[in-house]
């Protein structure tokens, strides 16, 4: 855990190394569990794609925390109900404030409400699918299958699973790869 010797130096130069206890390839309860009993999640990158973490603690009823100028894709759902976005500068003060202030936010409301879940981003993306097929000419036949994160993505329908079995045994054969706990082994 050569990341965890980092973070326990960093953490001892503040006097809080006693606080926290880093982990490595904890199950996906684990983490859910870990989110759920947190009063805050604080994201602390400044670049990086669609944070999964960020869902994952709104879904958990945990606000987040990320810099207001971060460049995370998910940066787009932090809001007065979901979390904060933070300066750089007194971080120690905007901490405080927020833990003590994070019985107030409703992520997990605010979340459904807008469509941040599987079923809600699978109808924006086949809005966007449908459109740019349609808008070259072309037709547009079916549906994406609706997955969800739970910690790979799955099918949620088992239609979608039956119907899609014959990709990824192809996909499996050609390329040697397993998609999610879905696909065939090659064992």
């Amino acid at each position: 855990m050569k990341g965890a010797v980092s973070l326990r130096a960093e953490a001892a130069a503040f006097g809080v190394a006693d606080r926290f206890e880093p982990v490595k390839n904890v199950s996906d309860a684990a983490v859910c569990e870990a989110f759920a009993r947190a009063k805050t999640s604080v994201i602390l990158s400044r670049r990086e794609g669609s944070c999964v973490a960020v869902g994952e603690s709104l879904f958990a009823n945990t606000p987040v925390g990320l810099y207001e100028d971060a460049g995370i894709g998910s940066r787009f759902f932090i809001n007065g109900h979901t979390g904060r976005l933070l300066q750089h500068a007194h971080m120690g003060r905007q901490l405080m404030g927020f833990i003590g202030e994070a019985h107030r936010y409703m992520p997990p409301q605010w979340t459904l409400e807008n469509g941040i879940d599987c079923h809600g981003s699978t109808a924006q993306l086949n809005n966007v699918l449908r459109g740019s097929m349609l808008g070259v000419g072309q037709e547009w036949t079916q549906v994406i299958a609706l997955h969800h994160w739970r910690p790979d993505p799955m099918l949620v329908h088992a239609a979608d699973r039956k119907r899609l079995q014959p990709a990824y045994t192809g996909i499996n054969v050609r390329f040697g790869l397993r998609i999610g706990t879905d696909s065939p082994s090659t064992a």
